[in-house]
């Protein structure tokens, strides 16, 4: 752990919290007498303080406009990174987003497309709702708004989005 530790100090925090649950099991079944981790604390974390200024949202937002040549981006992409800035939703669950889970006014994410796995209900506002309509239209058939251009039948994968940032990032 101190290896570790050394080089990717969450990372340690999360192979011995993996560690003290597994010597804990041997120890409850009387495989080991006791947990050699018992009373062993983990490193300290701090959360990530960086927020994005209003001049870096401006300038992302400009770039992904569906007209600008210059960001050469599968035009699904762009739509779903707004509609990632819009909502302030997980890129996993915009670009999850089926027709199913679109109503007259709100966006609901089932709970298994969420992190604390609980139904989430996301207002539609104006420009939402327009990112949207765009988007069905690159979908066609597709029963997700934001699919694959690999394949129809799936959505964007976060992967995807993140390369396409990526490729941008300049």
């Amino acid at each position: 752990l101190d290896k570790v530790r050394k080089r990717a100090p969450i990372t340690a925090n999360r192979l011995q919290g993996v560690m003290i649950r597994m010597f804990n099991f041997a120890s409850e079944r009387g495989i080991i007498d006791f947990s050699p981790l018992a009373g062993m604390r983990g490193g300290k974390e701090s959360s990530r303080s960086r927020v994005r200024t209003d001049a870096e949202i401006n300038t992302l937002w400009n770039c992904l406009d569906l007209e600008r040549k210059d960001i050469d981006m599968y035009r699904l992409n762009k739509l779903a990174l707004k509609a990632i800035l819009l909502t302030g939703q997980r890129p996993g669950e915009v670009a999850g987003m089926t027709r199913d889970d679109i109503g007259d006014e709100l966006w609901i994410i089932p709970a298994g497309q969420t992190k604390n796995r609980e139904e989430n209900r996301v207002p539609i506002l104006p420009m939402l709702s327009d990112i949207i309509e765009q988007a069905k239209i690159y979908s066609s058939d597709s029963q997700y708004i934001f699919r694959s251009s690999h394949d129809k039948e799936r959505p964007l994968t976060v992967g995807a989005l993140a390369n396409a940032i990526r490729r941008h990032r300049a």
